[in-house]
């Protein structure tokens, strides 16, 4: 029997109160339950249904989204404050595993820190108050081995590597004041130079002894010769002298 007022059944199909109301949604709140087919996740409450306002974090799904309700964010990540890894579960676009921004003072991926370091070589970047000069490279850091002459500051003191003036020097060699001697003839068999310098070998002149290499003189023999020719001039002229006086 349907009689006006009378108490209904739900969910029988009978509308058994004559109201015209669905007789899937108990809770009257416009949506049939889900076990009969609607999409009300709780029919026994008007304040749960799909579009309602989620309340975070109290453990009931108002909106019947089927989603976490301690994702707040709706990234599929429960917020850290409430044991998940969602270090900020305010903002759809950080939790782990997201892209993270180098530089930007925020932690995207949730390791607990920004990308201050992008080449990984444990120096962060100029860019984030760090001396790594340059953060897409991991051989240049302070401390790397610098290069010479190549144009790149591995190191980051500011400037590249020099070879500078790497000069192996040497001794200037020559074959001395002459080369073949000062003298090179010969004078009366020896000669008054020498094979290299000025002197160097020992000659014999008037079977005597030219010491001109030792120590350089080259002249120093010629002045024994010169004195002992002087005097026999002297000699030669006092004999004229007394054969004249003979004559006379």
């Amino acid at each position: 029997v349907v009689v006006g007022g009378a108490a209904e059944t739900w969910y029988d199909g009978v509308d058994s109160d004559c109201d015209g109301a669905s007789d899937y949604d108990a809770d009257a709140d416009g949506y049939d339950s889900d076990e009969h087919g609607g999409d009300d996740c709780n029919d026994a409450d008007a304040s749960i249904h799909p579009g309602a306002a989620d309340t975070p974090g109290d453990g009931i799904d108002q909106d019947c989204s089927g989603d976490s309700d301690y994702d707040a964010d709706g990234d599929g990540y429960d917020g850290a404050e409430y044991g998940g890894p969602d270090c900020d579960d305010a903002d759809a676009s950080v939790f782990p595993g997201a892209t993270e921004t180098a530089y930007d003072g925020i932690d995207q991926d949730c390791d607990g820190a920004d990308l201050t370091d992008v080449d990984g070589d444990g120096y962060d970047a100029e860019a984030a108050g760090g001396d790594d000069c340059d953060d897409e490279d991991a051989a240049i850091h302070p401390g790397a081995t610098d290069t010479p002459d190549d144009g790149i500051d591995q190191d980051c003191d500011g400037a590249d590597a020099t070879s500078g003036g790497d000069d192996t020097g040497g001794t200037d060699t020559g074959t001395g004041d002459g080369g073949a001697g000062d003298g090179g003839g010969s004078d009366g068999g020896g000669s008054d130079g020498g094979a290299s310098g000025d002197g160097g070998s020992t000659g014999t002149v008037d079977g005597t002894t030219d010491e001109a290499g030792k120590g350089g003189c080259g002249g120093c023999a010629s002045a024994p010769r010169s004195g002992r020719n002087a005097a026999l001039g002297l000699l030669g002229l006092l004999a004229l002298a007394g054969l004249r006086r003979r004559e006379d």
